[in-house]
């Protein structure tokens, strides 16, 4: 130790660490540089994928879907056909859980396939085709079909598809929405004899008591012409809700039994069922057609004070055409002035119908200007406004509305049409 060196003093050995049940981290015994203790970029690696990652997850990790039920898909059948679809392409059906699509020639499960035909029949095409070629079909699958020819106006179709249903009853035996849906076919096509042979199904099968099937089979009897039927029904209904007491009122209304429309409401009122605003709409058009003006107001005027029902454009057109045909027309016609909105064609063209009826030639004019104003499609008002000046002896002015008629200048109205069932097949239910 010579030459005036200090000895170097011996490093401290390390106490041993305490127990602990992490494992002890290697500290170096010497400090790193500075430059190695910045992270340094080094490219990202693209590791291959594992098989096993790339392997679907076994079934048994995922829920098993539930399978729908046939009222759900109802449902949805209902509001997919009131849902217009108005682009040129092919609608696509959205569904959860759906299975992957088959190759060309296969169809999906009888349970999905309504969706697409019932979105085709909304949009004008006729899905016969895919319905033909259904492997298996089952009751929503019918209902659909019927369902969808009664909304395109095709009544004698539905009542041929439900015949074709019932020989293969063993397979899909009809519901309650299937009978509604015929009996709806059969109130359009206006056969009694379509009708009795129903009901008499509807009894066969035990379903005489329920209320949905009840009010469809009143309404088919009350629009194919037969009142003691829908009658007989409505009385023996031991339970009856607000459609019940409606479709009563509609079907008396429409038959011209206006006195009976108008007790039964009184009645229904008796009984504690509140009207909603369709049930207003009848009542007052069977007032309307039995001249009832004063019963007419009062019940027009119960429907805010008493009831809370706004009413409509269609509850107005029932007072005009209520005054209208007692011959009030200068009160129909300030009715329409005090209207909350603007009248239609439906409205003006009964006060100037019943102008013309009863020869009013200030208010026709009056209402013709109000037609020019805010209806663009002018209807027939043209011939009606003729018709009065006609009956005035005032044959310039009868002229010039021709004149302008020809000229295009007046647009015509269309022609009436009527259709006639010639050969109507029976049908044995």
């Amino acid at each position: 130790m010579g030459g005036g060196q200090r000895p170097l003093p011996t490093p401290p050995t390390p106490s041993p660490a305490p127990p602990s049940s992490r494992l002890p981290l290697p500290f170096p015994s010497r400090p790193l540089p500075l430059h190695r203790l910045r992270p340094r970029r080094q490219p990202l690696r693209r590791l291959p994928p594992h098989p096993r990652l790339l392997a679907p997850l076994p079934h048994i990790l995922a829920p098993p879907p539930l399978p729908p039920s046939s009222l759900l898909l109802l449902a949805l059948l209902l509001q997919l056909a009131h849902a217009r679809v108005t682009s040129n392409r092919r609608p696509q059906p959205v569904r959860a859980n759906a299975p992957p699509r088959r190759s060309r020639g296969q169809l999906h499960p009888p349970l999905l396939d309504p969706c697409l035909f019932r979105r085709r029949h909304s949009t004008g095409t006729i899905p016969a085709r895919v319905f033909d070629e259904m492997q298996a079909r089952d009751v929503v699958a019918w209902t659909g079909m019927v369902s969808g020819y009664v909304d395109s106006g095709m009544h004698l179709q539905a009542a041929e598809i439900f015949r074709e249903m019932r020989r293969g009853e063993e397979v899909a035996r009809p519901n309650v929405a299937t009978l509604v849906s015929v009996a709806s076919a059969y109130a359009g096509l206006g056969s009694l004899e379509y009708a009795k042979g129903l009901h008499g199904y509807v009894e066969k099968v035990g379903l005489r008591g329920d209320l949905i099937v009840t009010n469809a089979l009143m309404d088919m009897y009350g629009k194919c012409g037969s009142m003691e039927s829908a009658r007989a029904l409505f009385d023996f209904m031991h339970e009856k809700d607000l459609l019940s007491w409606t479709t009563m009122i509609s079907g008396l209304a429409s038959h011209g039994h206006g006195y009976e429309a108008v007790a039964l409401f009184l009645s229904m009122r008796e009984a504690g069922v509140v009207p909603d605003s369709t049930t207003f709409i009848v009542v007052l058009s069977a007032c309307s057609h039995a001249g009832l003006v004063d019963e007419g107001i009062s019940i027009f005027n119960s429907m805010a004070s008493e009831y809370k029902v706004n009413p409509g454009i269609k509850h107005y057109g029932c007072m005009v055409d209520l005054f209208s045909r007692a011959g009030l027309l200068s009160r129909a016609y300030e009715l329409i002035d005090s209207m909350p909105f603007e009248p239609n064609l439906a409205i003006l063209g009964a006060l100037l119908s019943a102008c013309s009826v009863n020869n009013e030639l200030e208010i026709g004019e009056l209402v013709l200007k109000k037609i020019d104003s805010v209806c663009s499609y002018k209807g027939g008002a043209g011939v009606l406004l003729s018709n009065i000046y006609a009956n005035q002896n005032l044959w310039h002015e009868v002229d010039s509305i021709r004149t302008k008629i020809r000229n295009g200048t007046i647009p015509r109205k269309p022609p009436g049409q009527s259709s006639v069932a010639s050969e109507v097949p029976f049908m044995t239910l």
